[in-house]
């Protein structure tokens, strides 16, 4: 015992010295106890603390740690904060002088709902009744549950009564809140009253209306009158999120509306398989689900779920049914949701064009559906973004109804008119429709006096926009033949213009802050805006050398976005897609544009991989372009006198020429009696060459001169203009076994006609024979690009007289287990029309 006590006061002296290196625990004895603590705070339930799971999952989204004291004692308090406001109460009121909340306010003891704020009550506090002020505090849970239950009990009531003398003491309150909500159209259909009783109504209902609509929805063909009475009004209040939402809801709601999307196309699916059997009850019920879906893809994010559910075809079962309201309800889900292939396969593409225009008609003069105006012209701009739906507006008629909107000043310059001029400005996309506008002399005029004078920087950038299509585009894009492309990247205003949509801003804005520090030389309309939108939007596209398409459901909607895809892709800028949003893929007019490119898919790939596959893909292409460069500069050196030699005509190359026809190996004489030479061109060079150009332009494009060829027809009046010329392909021989040549025809020094062979390497353009059976012959190339998937592999294409041209694109043929080929068909397009379709086999 005395060797431990001697240890002991060994040991204690050298941790005392050493004391701040040791944790100290101190002991005490069993029977000591603290004092009795009489903690009068109520016993806090909330979610928070239901169970351990919820308590840890919290702390770890919300990056609480209790590694540390410094850091558990952070923790504690956001946890306490938490808490604490977890128990306030959520029920506000307005001031009725100011209208504007109050936390402390002067309530009046008689009347049913009269409050004072502190600062209007100071300044008049006479009122005919006693006032009594009162501060809002933490209450108790059993409270609180109580007053939810009223709210509950209150509004079903209130729903559900047809007493216009009711005695009970909220029921006239309450339908009145109600009656607030269905008249409301304030700034962005929105209220500080809507939005708080909304608000209120969804957090309190939205978790128990779940969890009944879930236990309930497979026996809807049970519910009665009152229930779908009260299933409708309660869900239109809950799902009203605003038409210009843009805020995000919380996981919890999102969560939960999922759930509630769920059954909701349980029922309608239910209800479709069977289509005999709907009888007018049910198409009550169809007719709520209808308005609730379209209620929710008024959020964002609840969008983009609704839109991978495969609703369409369900739809599309029940758009027949005899019921207007849940028919345009349906219609306006479509809208929304509805890709170009979905479009190809409605049976009647011109009904739902007909159906917006007739609601059009209808609510254009009705000063009281003014919120369902605002919801269709948020309707037409998602429809009029497929090409179809364009011809189809525009030959209905829709144009006059439009620039009513657009133009009378009893509509709403924000919320009416310049949405008006978006949609205008998305159907510019389509010929006819931009030749009307034009033609409209006094619709211009208003353009000009929009831009100078609205004070609504929205409404300026529509006009703009409107002015750059119908008037400067044309101008601008007719200056392209005579700029050459074969300056050196060094020359270049901007390295890289980066198009996208303002809601993929946060990706964008990331991508462009590490291109920055990368030392690229970006244009962003972030910072880069001046003067003219669309005009800095042109000068930014000419003087960029990559332009960077972010591609998403939203881009492809903003009309703004299309007219900057459309002048890079005009002017041949070298595009990048980058996908912006998860399995996003382009149809339509942007499908076409960007097909045959790579895709860097960054919700795919993640950000670092992605970031690194797009900077493999510009590092590509200026290798590429400083090859094509280096190689002309050589060419030119070795032979300078090439470049200034004098053009020939044919006939003196065929007075020199004593050569005979080569023979194939089936014994067919050769067309082309070929000069020697090496004259490259690459596939961006030959697709950026327009027919009509002089040899000239050619030969300035291109950067060499290229190889005269001939014919073996006799020299005769009909011909004695026309010259051959052929480039080989950029692609050695050694790779493809076989060369790759490009030979342009020109009639008295104008290009009429060109053809390519294995120059085009970039894609194998395989089809299926489900996508190559629904084209028709007389539809346009864009049809066929959209429905193919691909532009395909032009290989010739000819002015044969003035305005009639003849095209042929190569596509190969997928086999019956997507690997092995079937082989090359071949389609032939005259005048922009197929007329030349084979067998797929």
């Amino acid at each position: 015992m005395s060797d431990d006590t001697d240890l002991v006061a060994k040991i204690f002296p050298a941790i005392e010295k050493h004391k701040e290196a040791f944790f100290v625990i101190r002991l005490r004895k069993p029977f000591a106890s603290y004092a009795t603590i009489n903690d009068t705070d109520t016993l806090i339930q909330c979610d928070l603390m239901d169970t351990r799971n919820a308590f840890l999952y919290f702390a770890h989204d919300r990056h609480h740690e209790f590694l540390s004291l410094r850091r558990a004692k952070f923790s504690t308090m956001a946890l306490l904060y938490e808490l604490h406001i977890s128990t306030k109460d959520k029920f506000k009121s307005n001031c009725n002088t100011c209208r504007q909340h109050c936390d402390i306010l002067n309530h009046c003891t008689v009347c049913e709902d009269f409050n004072l704020c502190e600062t209007c009550y100071n300044i008049e506090p006479t009122h005919e009744h006693r006032m009594k002020r009162s501060v809002p505090s933490i209450v108790s849970q059993s409270q609180r549950q109580r007053s939810m239950q009223h709210c509950i009990e209150a509004l079903s009531h209130s729903g559900n009564c047809r007493n216009s003398t009711c005695d009970k003491c909220n029921c006239f309150r309450y339908k009145r809140i109600i009656q607030h909500t269905k008249e409301c159209i304030g700034p962005n259909n929105q209220c500080n009253r809507r939005h708080e009783i909304f608000s209120i109504i969804r957090t309190i209902l939205l978790k128990p209306f779940t969890q009944w609509l879930q236990q309930h929805a497979s026996s809807f063909r049970q519910w009665n009158r009152i229930t779908k009475s009260s299933f409708d009004k309660l869900g239109g209040i809950i799902f009203d999120f605003g038409l210009h939402n843009e805020k995000i809801i919380g996981k919890d709601t999102y969560d939960d509306c999922c759930k509630i999307i769920d059954c909701y196309i349980l029922i309608l699916s239910t209800l479709s398989n069977n289509i005999n059997a709907i009888d007018e009850s049910t198409i009550d019920l169809i007719g709520i689900c209808m308005f609730h879906l379209y209620a929710l893809t008024l959020e964002q994010s609840l969008l983009d779920y609704i839109k991978n559910q495969q609703l369409s075809s369900i739809l599309l079962r029940l758009i027949d049914i005899d019921n207007e309201e849940a028919q345009f309800n349906a219609y306006r889900i479509l809208a929304s949701i509805m890709t170009e292939q979905d479009i190809k396969m409605l049976a009647n593409p011109g009904k739902i064009s007909k159906v917006f225009i007739t609601f059009l008609t209808d609510v254009i003069d009705n000063t009281r559906k003014i919120r369902r105006l605002r919801n269709l012209l948020r309707c037409l701009k998602c429809l009029v973004q497929h090409d179809q739906i364009k011809e189809e507006l525009t030959k209905q008629g829709i144009l006059p109804h439009l620039l009513r909107c657009a133009t009378e000043t009893k509509f709403d310059p924000v919320h009416e008119q310049q949405p008006t001029l978006e949609i205008l400005l998305a159907l510019t996309f389509h010929d006819q429709a931009a030749i009307l506008l034009k033609e409209n002399s006094q619709f211009i005029s208003h353009l000009h006096t929009l831009i100078n004078s609205s004070s609504e920087q929205g409404l300026r950038r529509a006009a703009e926009g409107l002015l750059w299509k119908l008037e400067k585009e044309e101008i601008a894009t007719a200056k392209l033949v005579t700029i050459p492309i074969t300056k050196d990247v060094r020359n270049y205003k901007y390295d890289i213009m980066l198009s996208y949509s303002h809601r993929d801003k946060d990706l964008c804005h990331r991508i462009y802050d590490r291109l920055v520090k990368d030392n690229f030389r970006i244009w962003i309309d972030r910072d880069q805006m001046h003067g003219s939108t669309m005009v800095a939007m042109a000068d930014a596209i000419e003087n960029a050398e990559f332009v960077f398409v972010c591609m998403s459901d939203a881009y492809k909607q903003s009309a703004y976005c299309q007219s900057e895809a459309q002048y890079a892709y005009e002017r041949q800028c070298h595009l990048i897609p980058i996908v912006m949003k998860q399995n996003y893929r382009p149809d339509g007019r942007l499908g076409i544009m960007v097909s045959g490119k790579i895709y860097v898919d960054f919700p795919k790939l993640g950000f670092d991989q992605a970031y690194l596959k797009l900077k493999n893909e510009i590092d590509r292409y200026r290798l590429n372009m400083n090859l094509s460069i280096s190689t002309q500069e050589q060419q030119r050196c070795e032979s300078p006198t090439t470049a200034k030699e004098p053009e020939r005509t044919i006939e003196t190359i065929t007075d020199q020429s004593d050569e005979q026809p080569t023979i194939t190996n089936n014994g067919v004489a050769s067309m082309f009696i070929k000069t020697t030479g090496n004259n490259a061109i690459t596939l961006e060079q030959y697709q950026q060459i327009r027919l009509g150009w002089t040899r000239d332009q050619v030969t300035q494009f291109v950067g060499i001169p290229g190889e005269l060829i001939i014919t073996e027809e006799p020299i005769s009046p009909s011909n004695r203009g026309n010259i051959m010329v052929q480039y080989q392909g950029s692609i050695s021989s050694n790779v493809l076994e076989r060369e790759s040549t490009v030979i342009f025809s020109f009639n008295n020094k104008i290009l009429w006609k060109k053809n390519q062979k294995l120059l085009d390497l970039t894609s194998n353009y395989i089809i299926t024979r489900e996508h190559y059976n629904q084209i028709q012959t007389g539809w346009t190339y864009d049809q066929v690009r959209s429905t193919l998937g691909s532009r395909g592999n032009v290989i010739q294409e000819a002015n044969i007289w003035p305005n009639v041209t003849l095209m042929t694109v190569l596509y190969q043929g997928e086999g019956q287990k997507g690997v092995e080929s079937v082989g090359y068909i071949q389609l032939g397009f005259w005048d922009g029309k197929l007329q030349s379709k084979p067998g797929y086999e």
